[in-house]
Parts: C-alpha cells; structure tokens; sequence
C-alpha cells in the first residue's frame, strides 16, 4: 500500500467525520512524488543509529510461568507500520566522515539543517518513508474507535516528517501539512490530532522565521499562533500557551506588531486564563514602541517621586532591575558613561527586589540616578504597579525614550 495518495486520504478524513455527503475520496493519477533525493551514491557509508544501539538496554528476561507475553504484531498492521515508523524516527544517520541526521525525537536538534548532501538525501528518503508509513496506518485505524491512539500517533509522525521535508525546502511536502491540518479539522476540531497537526504548521513557521529572519515570516508565525488559538479555543491552556510562546518570540526578536497581537489576543480571548493578566500588561509593552510614553512614574527608594513630566525634551534610559541580575553594575556602568557623554540622557531604575535591605545595598554601589521603588511591601518585585502594569516577568529589561518621549525599544 506504498502507493497511497495523500490527497485522497485527507478527502476521506474529511468526509468521514462531519463533512458533505457529496464528499468522496477523489483518485489520483500517480502517487505523491517523493521527497527529492540526491541520484548520485554516498561518498561515505551511512549507518543507522538506532535508540536501542545508543542507549544501554535492560537484558530481555524469561517470564515465569503462567506470565502474559505480549505477541508481536502481525505484518502490516497498524500496530506493526508504527513500530517501524517510531524506529525510523528515532534513528540517527551518520556518515563515515561523522555527519549526521537526528531522528524527530531530538528536540529543536531535530530540525537543524543538514550540510552533508548525502546524509541528507538519506534523511529526505527516510521522512519520505515516515509520511507514506504513517498515511497506511491512517487509513487502517480512521473509521476504528478502538485505534484513535494509533491514528494520533500516525499523525503525529506524519506531520512531523511533513514538517521536516518543508523545512528543507520541500513545497509538496508544506503544501500537504496544511492540508493535513485542514482535513483533521473538519474532521473533528476537538480531536488529538487535529490539535497536533495544527501545531505542527505552528512549528514550522516559527522554525521558518528563526531560521530567516525576515519580519514577513515572523508576522506569518504571528497570524499562524492566533490562527490555531482562534481554532482550538476549546483548549484555553494550549491556546494561550501558543500565543504567549509567539508573543515572547516576536518580542525578543524586536517584531513588537506581532507580539503585541499574540499578547492581546490572550487577555482579549482567555479573559478567565491564568495567562490573561500578565498578557495584557505585554501587550502593553510590546504596544509601546514607536508611542509616546504616557504612563510612567512611581515613588523612589530615597522619598522623592518620578514622572514622565520631569525629563520632557530629554532622552530617557530606563532599566528595571534587580539586584541579583550578575550584569546590573556593568550595565548601569556603560549607561553611566553614555550619560557622561550627553548630559541630556536621564538614566533612572526600575528596582524590582522584594527586600529592601538589598535593594538599599545594591542601589548605593550603582551610579546615582532615581530609582523606582515599591513604597509597600505588596508593591515590591513583580507585583511593582510598573510591572504588574507592563507585564515585566523578566529582568534586567532596558527601555530607551527619544527627547520628544517616544518609546524606542
């Protein structure tokens, strides 16, 4: 059954749950190519690693009598084709000269490009493999309640290879995850594997945009995170999760339109999440860029009162803190010195330290400037109004303002 077109087998998955009537698997032609493969041979033997060369194993033990055994599958079962595609994807390939391709299991390892040409070319075919595996074992267990874990994990299996031959460049293979994911969600969006594949193209765009780097990829990875919490918002956790995990991506890589959208979405959408409170103040945050600071002030560790109408018409540097950050002195220190040479530049801290005896310590060996600083105990660290209010969880964090107060980054 090597021979199964993916294109009919998702219109089957379609129809089979909850779609038209009309619906029939459509045949195709020929068969779906196969992931392209380097037509000259290796220049170095390839050997397959498996987990069970890797890692030691526990001698096998002769049971007692009277004790079960279980059988081993009969060939070409599912429970047999899945055996055979969680040993290909859990194997190593390498190369004489000591290249190699991780199996699926690895981790972010897993979708690492591959520079030896011949390594890869193996791996292409052993993904290839994995995808037409797993589409056997769909078709044999998509109508049979009794094997929804097998069709999850033949999903989970098949979408990964997908994602793999897509992330190596593979258009067909790209193609046929997203309709993958669109077929198990008309199929029934509360399922296992509709969730799973879906995050599988939520995956791949983030690889894509970490990978390249553009801001198109990484408002593609943005749209896609909203896309599959709009779609899964059955699972608030997951969806939040999802959106949080693109919002933190976006920001750090300076992409704050799309992380401002992902953080909002969760306030906006998962309103009784645990996530919601915390994403609004980061969609607060991200939102800053480019905007006027108008929100802004707080009393200070020495009595005095900060607000934004003290600096007007001079550039701002803002750190929020604490005082077992190990890089807090050298950055006030080059922060200081930066001040030195432009007289404008206020500095002023943010100190998010729960003790007060720290942070008076640590405050008295920085460079003077205002620091910011919890007048009650509630209002100390974290729980800063500051942070509470700009979803601050992670320190040291510096803001730079332009004389006219527009937030920088």
């Amino acid at each position: 059954m090597r021979g199964i077109c993916l294109s009919a087998l998702l219109v089957s998955l379609a129809a089979g749950c909850g779609g038209s009537p009309s619906e029939q698997p459509v045949a195709a032609d020929t068969p779906p190519a196969e992931a392209p493969v380097v037509a000259r041979p290796p220049q170095q033997p390839l050997k397959v690693a498996t987990v069970s060369e890797r890692i030691p194993v526990t001698p096998t033990f002769t049971p007692d009598e009277g004790q079960a055994v279980l059988p081993e599958p009969a060939d070409g079962s599912p429970e047999a084709l899945i055996k055979e595609v969680t040993r290909l994807a859990a194997a190593t390939l390498t190369s004489e000269s000591g290249a190699k391709a991780v199996g699926l299991n690895a981790g972010a390892d897993a979708l690492a490009p591959i520079a030896d040409s011949a390594v890869a070319a193996a791996d292409r075919k052993r993904q290839a493999d994995i995808v037409q595996l797993s589409m056997e074992v769909l078709v044999q267990t998509k109508d049979d309640p009794a094997k929804r874990q097998l069709f999850g994990n033949a999903v989970h299996y098949l979408t990964a290879a997908q994602a793999r031959l897509a992330l190596a460049g593979d258009a067909d293979a790209e193609r046929q995850l997203l309709e993958t994911a669109d077929s198990l969600r008309r199929r029934d969006a509360r399922s296992f594997a509709a969730a799973e594949a879906s995050a599988k193209v939520v995956e791949l765009a983030r690889l894509k945009a970490e990978r390249d780097g553009t801001p198109e990829l990484a408002a593609a990875y943005a749209r896609q995170a909203r896309f599959f919490a709009a779609e899964f918002a059955h699972d608030a956790n997951r969806a939040a999760v999802t959106l949080l995990q693109a919002g933190r991506w976006c920001e750090d890589r300076g992409h704050f339109r799309g992380a401002a959208a992902c953080y909002g979405a969760v306030a906006a959408d998962f309103p009784e999440s645990l996530f919601a409170a915390p994403a609004a103040g980061s969609a607060r945050r991200a939102a800053l860029v480019g905007e006027p600071l108008a929100e802004f002030g707080g009393p200070t560790i020495d009595g005095g009162y900060v607000r934004p109408e003290h600096y007007r018409g001079r550039p701002m540097a803002i750190v929020f803190w604490s005082p077992t950050d190990e890089t807090v002195p050298e950055l006030f220190a080059e922060l200081d010195a930066a001040r030195r040479a432009n007289p404008k530049l206020a500095l002023i801290g943010v100190c998010l330290s729960e003790d007060s005896r720290m942070a008076t310590a640590a405050v008295e060996v920085l460079p003077t400037c205002p620091q910011i600083y919890g007048d009650k105990p509630s209002e100390r660290g974290f729980t800063n109004p500051l942070a509470r209010h700009y979803g601050i969880d992670k320190t040291p964090s510096l803001w730079l303002i332009d004389s006219a107060g527009v937030v920088r980054t």
